[in-house]
């Protein structure tokens, strides 16, 4: 299965996010501050005298990131945690290494008991380069927990406090070597200076090597796309139909019409990062613009396609959202 993605990456120059503000959102503050009520006092101790040097937030995380990276190793197989014990006392005093999970709740636990909103965010990581298809492909493997912190002006942004992940993939040594044609490009061992030669006669042997490769797999893939050709045609009409689904479009033009009359009204404009509901919860209170979001969020991503009534829907929820806005 192949996704192509187009995406806004953001760049987040550790310079800027020194500066940010520590006044967050009501809505921010309100769910990403919450903290239960058995953290010990260790923890809070740990996390104040680790950024006591810092003066301001985006090193105190990255102080409580170190603190982790360097100090517990990563187990697959951590030991099991004790009936009533509380998690991230039990992680950074006692068992002192584990997995994603228990390092990314310490960050987050110790980032809120600053004052810090931060959340844990669970999916994959984006997977290992193939330079034959040029694909990034991601399996169960890549799955993974990293932490987010928000800086007002900037949103979330990713800190990862677990030890030996490479949230960035690239092509090994090896990789670039052998399908770049090059000579034992990118070893920097001893090692490097033996197989010279013999890199240098395999390099002639590579593109014979794939040319036979590709002759053997044509019949392999004339089958393959004889079986899977149809469903996957099927798939892009279905995803084309998506598109262009006039009560989708209809309702996502009445978002819009009311982005632009919040912003003739001089609310903040959405920012790129912003989620709909984030906008929503941070913007205002605006019932009307909370019963927009929802249908706009509807219409973009649930699979059957809205119905009038969903329509209707959004149409009043404009018509209340100028009234409230006047």
């Amino acid at each position: 299965m192949t996704y192509s993605v187009v995406s806004y990456r953001p760049n987040f120059e550790p310079a800027q996010l020194r500066q940010a503000s520590s006044r967050y959102p009501s809505a921010v503050a309100q769910r990403y501050l919450q903290l239960p009520p058995n953290i010990s006092t260790r923890v809070r101790n740990l996390a104040q005298t680790l950024t006591a040097a810092q003066t301001n937030n985006y090193d105190k995380v990255m102080a409580l990131t170190n603190h982790l990276l360097s100090n517990y190793p990563y187990n697959f197989y951590p030991p099991p945690h004790p009936p009533g014990a509380e998690v991230v006392d039990t992680f950074l005093f006692e068992d002192k290494e584990g997995v994603c999970e228990q390092y990314v709740t310490a960050l987050v636990v110790m980032a809120r008991m600053l004052g810090i909103p931060a959340r844990l965010v669970a999916g994959y990581g984006s997977g290992d380069y193939n330079p034959l298809t040029g694909y990034y492909e991601v399996r169960l493997n890549h799955a993974h927990t990293w932490a987010e912190v928000y800086f007002p002006e900037h949103g979330w942004v990713p800190f990862d406090p677990t030890p030996g992940w490479t949230p960035q993939p690239y092509p090994t040594p090896v990789q670039t070597w052998l399908f770049s044609g090059s000579q034992a490009f990118g070893f920097d061992l001893p090692i490097a200076n033996l197989v010279s030669g013999g890199a240098a006669s395999l390099a002639f042997m590579v593109p014979f090597l794939v040319i036979s490769t590709v002759l053997v797999g044509l019949g392999l893939l004339a089958l393959y796309l004889v079986r899977r050709l149809k469903p996957a045609f099927a798939g892009s009409a279905s995803s084309r139909e998506r598109a262009t689904d006039p009560t989708r479009r209809l309702i996502l033009a009445l978002y819009e019409q009311g982005a632009a009359v919040l912003a003739r009204r001089r609310y903040r404009k959405r920012e790129k990062w912003e989620t709909l509901s984030e906008y929503a919860q941070t913007v205002g209170r605006l019932p009307a613009l909370s019963q927009l979001t929802e249908a706009a969020e509807v219409a973009a991503y649930r699979p059957e396609a809205p119905g009038e009534e969903k329509v209707a829907e959004a149409k009043a929820a404009l018509t209340s959202l100028q009234n409230e806005v006047k």
